[in-house]
């Protein structure tokens, strides 16, 4: 069965070293600029994989070996992830933490699975990916996702945690247009009787805005399955400051 995913994606500069650089940040709202950080590094990352490590190895390994952070948002979007999901028969089971490292990419994952009644139910993701542009030497952390992954046949799954997920963190990662975007979303909903299907649609973005003023580009969406199943609801926050 294809996974359900909610996703939310934000993306923030971080560059490795101890010179912490302005460029880029002016520009930004004071609200955006906790999601953009500049640091100087000389040289890429290196090969290395750790497909399976528990918190405090994958924290120490991205931030001591590697000289990387851990976004605001990593911190804020946990507690809303289990206020949404945990409860109601539903618990988390123990998450697993991933590290993937090439030279010019770092891929930091947190993934846990929630379940209903000792069964499949929900699987999250939070997924932070960095670059190192070596012209330029620094190191980019240019997306930050967090996934919530409907692990059953009904779209109710997502459905019902779209409307406080959305509101929650689109005012978390100061996204406008929220109430507007769901009241739409509904109507198309109600409007297509049951027959979206292999659909993405967005619920709020400030895409024209960010690509305007080079800022972070956010958005909040859902997609559908081939079966009409609710099976994506995610976030994004690309960072394209120059």
């Amino acid at each position: 069965m294809k996974r359900v995913a909610i996703v939310l994606a934000v993306s923030l500069l971080a560059i490795i070293g101890c010179t912490v650089k302005e460029d880029g940040t002016s520009s930004l709202r004071k609200t955006d600029r906790q999601y953009v950080l500049y640091k100087e590094r000389t040289k890429g990352f290196g090969n290395y994989d750790y497909p399976n490590l528990k918190e405090t190895e994958a924290e120490k390994l991205l931030t001591e070996k590697f000289q990387l952070e851990l976004p605001t948002l990593y911190n804020e979007i946990q507690p809303i992830i289990e206020k949404e999901l945990e409860g109601n028969d539903i618990k988390a089971t123990k998450p697993v933490f991933q590290l993937f490292v090439q030279p010019t990419q770092v891929v930091f994952t947190r993934m846990t699975s929630y379940e209903k009644n000792n069964r499949p139910y929900i699987h999250t993701k939070i997924e932070l990916k960095y670059f190192f542009d070596d012209g330029k030497k620094v190191a980019k952390l240019n997306n930050q996702t967090v996934m919530l992954i409907n692990q059953t046949t009904e779209s109710k799954a997502l459905s019902e945690k779209l409307p406080l997920f959305t509101k929650e963190v689109g005012k978390m990662i100061n996204l406008n247009g929220l109430e507007q975007g769901l009241s739409n979303y509904e109507k198309k909903v109600q409007a297509s009787k049951g027959l979206i299907v292999q659909q993405a649609i967005s619920i709020a973005d400030n895409n024209k805005e960010a690509k305007k003023e080079k800022g972070l580009l956010k958005s909040i969406q859902v997609s559908y399955d081939e079966h009409g199943i609710l099976r994506e609801l995610y976030g994004n926050i690309a960072d394209i400051t120059e």
